[in-house]
């Protein structure tokens, strides 16, 4: 998760963080939350965070996910020629993204 403030350059200061790292990028005045993994034994991390700054300052948070599995766990177990049914030999790469993932703020309620 990239999460900017863009009216100032100072840093969030971190006071809790479980399960992940996190990254400041002084040149881009931003912080990376790194979640490197989610599994049964981990099932969520957690960041606590305090900033001086607006909220609208800091929305929208961009969010880019991705695993090497399936949501199905879908695997290509054999390939084969259609006419002959001759196996081929063939290699697998699975890559899950997700495209564009934004945490918006409401200006309604103040709640995201």
């Amino acid at each position: 998760m990239c999460i900017r403030d863009r009216a100032t350059s100072k840093q969030p200061q971190i006071s809790k963080i479980e399960h992940s790292e996190v990254n400041y990028l002084d040149k881009e005045n931003k912080f990376e939350w790194l979640i490197e993994k989610i599994d049964a034994s981990h099932p969520t991390a957690s960041l606590e965070m305090k900033t001086t700054c607006e909220a609208d300052s800091m929305f929208p948070f961009e969010v880019k996910l991705s695993s090497p599995y399936s949501i199905i766990g879908a695997q290509v177990l054999k390939v084969q020629t259609a006419d002959t049914k001759q196996p081929i030999t063939h290699s697998e790469k699975t890559v899950l993204s997700c495209e564009n993932y934004q945490i918006v703020l409401d200006h309604q309620t103040n709640l995201f």
